[in-house]
């Protein structure tokens, strides 16, 4: 078979696996407000020409994470205004990232097989899975362009223009890609192309810079601020800006190191692509794998464990790198151990991918706890279609991304729980509070809404309860 043939059969198969896998989370009441019900609302609102103000974040989308590559999506939105369709972009996004990956292992000379491996290694790689799956993330639109950098950079004669437009693309997709920018512009300067380096270092932390200092305080105001992402690594938001705390902030991080949890994680990663260290210069591949430190470095510093886990989608650019690896290590006269043929090779890369994904990813959610909410699925969506269009709504999270192309929307958590005059209607199911909310605060909701004279019930079936303003 041709290879523009299978690599487009490829494309198509899995853009059309992981948009499957994605639609039936979010069709099962298993996606969220954070974060796909932010970016919904938020996408939504810029294609109708309004200032996407997430109102589960209290602040405009820009103030999340700097990403401006979210305003072309909403042209596409104007056109279809659909959450699947939202899903559907990150999954082709995703997949996409196979034709650079191709490429690549083209120039390298590999044999049909081995490509097919590379490409299979790359779309098994279980952060890629629960990343498709997993709501919506910026980096998932950052990954074909990444994927394309780092391809590029493998080049011996690069072309300037090129590397900046990919680096300059990737970085509006969210303000952490500009740290792995930065990191490949260290590997650079370790490669001895100077100027090159110099100047991604200078893009990646000019970048982080602008966005830290000047465009998230100006949409998301104090609120916004990366002070906000302090309790992330055990610290408050104050200290961060408190140089006389610096040192009780270094003991603080450094004893967060050396973990069970972070021992964990370091396993997980290099579990399925131990076969990348059996290679005859382990420096080399050590040297191509800088640009994800800095990103590892605060993933270990890091106290929340979801930071630290295959699940999540905080190693998701680690994927790439390791595509690249793995395409050196079935290079015809690669650099792997002699005593390794190409076939074992191949066995193994082969071999890992499938453990690693039969064990690490979500795929195994579909079998069991995605299925806990088929008996109210029915009535969900029945209630949902009651919902005004203008409405504000006051509902929980799972329910959140249902409902979420209108201005002013709000989960049950407390804060938004203690007045419920401030909503048009409210949603709930008061045998699944859903993220961020509890049993007693629905429970509270539902006491407020039934005995005051200003709410009529406009449906009730089962656990599921829809109240109307009168």
């Amino acid at each position: 078979m041709p290879e523009k043939r299978w690599l487009s059969i490829y494309f198509v198969c899995c853009s059309a696996t992981l948009g499957l896998f994605s639609s039936l989370r979010h069709a099962w009441f298993q996606s969220n407000a954070w974060d796909l019900g932010i970016f919904d609302q938020a996408i939504y609102l810029i294609s109708q020409g309004q200032d996407p103000i997430s109102t589960f974040l209290n602040f405009h989308i820009l103030g999340d994470h700097a990403a401006l590559a979210l305003y072309p999506i909403g042209l596409i939105y104007r056109a279809i205004p659909s959450t699947y369709v939202l899903l559907t972009l990150q999954s082709i996004a995703i997949t996409s990232c196979i034709f650079p990956l191709h490429r690549f292992a083209n120039s390298k000379h590999l044999s049909p097989k081995s490509k097919k491996i590379v490409i299979s290694f790359f779309l098994l790689f279980p952060i890629i899975f629960n990343l498709a799956i997993f709501d919506f993330h910026p980096e998932a639109i950052a990954m074909p362009i990444l994927t394309s950098l780092a391809c590029e950079l493998e080049k011996k004669d690069i072309q300037p223009g090129k590397i900046f437009l990919l680096a300059f693309l990737s970085l509006t997709c969210k303000i952490t890609v500009s740290i792995f920018i930065a990191g490949f512009g260290a590997r650079e300067l370790l490669k001895n192309r100077k100027t090159m380096g110099a100047l991604l270092m200078i893009l990646g932390t000019t970048w982080f810079a602008l966005a830290s200092n000047l465009i998230i305080p100006f949409y998301g105001g104090s609120s916004a601020s990366l002070a906000r992402h302090a309790n992330k690594f055990g610290l408050s938001g104050d200290s961060i800006f408190d140089f006389n705390a610096i040192p009780e902030n270094i003991a603080a991080l450094s004893a967060q190191l050396l973990t069970t949890s972070n021992l964990e994680y370091l396993a997980l990663l290099i579990a399925p692509t131990f076969f990348i260290f059996l290679v005859k210069k382990p420096r080399s591949t050590a040297l191509r794998l800088i640009p994800f430190l800095p990103l590892l470095i605060i993933n270990l510093l890091s106290t929340r464990l979801s930071m630290k886990s295959l699940v999540f989608q905080y190693s998701v650019f680690l994927v790439p790198l390791l595509a690249i690896e793995t395409t050196y290590f079935l290079q015809e006269n690669g650099n792997r151990l002699s005593f390794i043929s190409k076939a074992s090779a191949q066995r193994m890369v082969i071999i890992t991918s499938l453990v690693g994904f039969a064990a690490l990813s979500r795929i195994t959610f579909f079998l069991n706890q995605y299925q806990t909410n088929f008996p109210t699925i029915n009535e969900l969506n029945e209630a949902i279609r009651l919902v005004n269009k203008e409405s504000s709504v006051l509902t929980s999270s799972v329910i959140a991304p249902h409902l979420s192309k209108r201005k002013d929307i709000r989960v049950s958590d407390i804060e938004n729980s203690l007045d419920i005059s401030k909503y048009d209607e409210i949603l709930i199911d008061t045998a699944r509070p859903g993220w961020k909310s509890n049993s007693d605060i629905v429970n509270s909701i539902y006491s407020r809404a039934s005995e005051s004279s200003d709410w009529e019930i406009a449906f009730q079936k089962k656990s599921i309860f829809l109240w109307r303003k009168l």
